[in-house]
């Protein structure tokens, strides 16, 4: 009955709740896997077996390919030593492309993560939610608890990149201050995926146009 369905229905959603709001969008939509998340970034094709170990919040500007633009997830690779123990926070910006500017507006910023010692390790932020990005973003991440050498984002080959397009500079964030400096070697970039979906004005106008479809194929 109406009311058995109602039931199901609300222990459905409170079991899926602490999944974010990445889960939450899914549901509404009643089939997120029918839209699907695609990579719209990929710099980890290679790997330059090098790291870089910062004590600053530091990261790459990455140019995304592909046309979805609500971020859902997003990896990043780093090296860390056999006694690591601390946290990183992952920050993205828009742009960061004017090596006379900055980054500019956040956009998002992750919880704490825990990191994993020994060696090379990826973190994956999954169901990120409803986040709206830009062509061009500048990701970073901020190493907490950790002294210089502990741990580095991992290098890779940026002409072997099958998606988006990657820099072999990157920005430093310095007491406040953004500062581009190069990689020390040729065609390096930071390790990161990013995946998304079509903008909710986009599923909406698919959503429609798929109703619209069906309709006529009923006539």
């Amino acid at each position: 009955d109406d009311d058995s369905n109602e039931s199901t229905l609300m222990k459905q959603l409170k079991s899926t709740s602490i999944l974010g709001a990445g889960a939450a969008i899914a549901i509404s939509l009643g089939s997120a896997s029918a839209i699907g998340q695609v990579e719209v970034y990929n710099s980890t094709v290679t790997s330059l077996d090098q790291s870089l170990s910062l004590s600053n919040e530091y990261g790459g500007t990455a140019r995304l390919g592909g046309s979805d633009r609500s971020l859902v997830q997003f990896q990043f690779d780093y090296f860390a030593s056999a006694d690591l123990a601390g946290t990183a926070t992952v920050r993205l910006y828009e742009d960061g492309l004017d090596p006379a500017g900055a980054p500019g507006a956040l956009i998002y910023t992750s919880p704490d993560i825990t990191l994993v010692p020994n060696g090379n390790q990826v973190v994956t932020i999954a169901n990120i939610g409803e986040v709206s990005i830009t062509d061009v973003i500048t990701w970073t991440v901020d190493f907490g608890g950790v002294t210089a050498g502990e741990a580095g984002l991992r290098l890779y080959d940026k002409t072997a990149m099958t998606i988006g397009e990657g820099f072999d500079d990157y920005w430093e964030n310095v007491g406040g201050t953004w500062t581009l400096n190069s990689q020390a070697t040729d065609n390096a970039v930071f390790g990161a995926v990013v995946s998304a979906v079509p903008e909710p004005g986009m599923i909406a106008l698919l959503t429609l146009g798929a109703g619209v479809l069906f309709l006529r194929r009923r006539r």
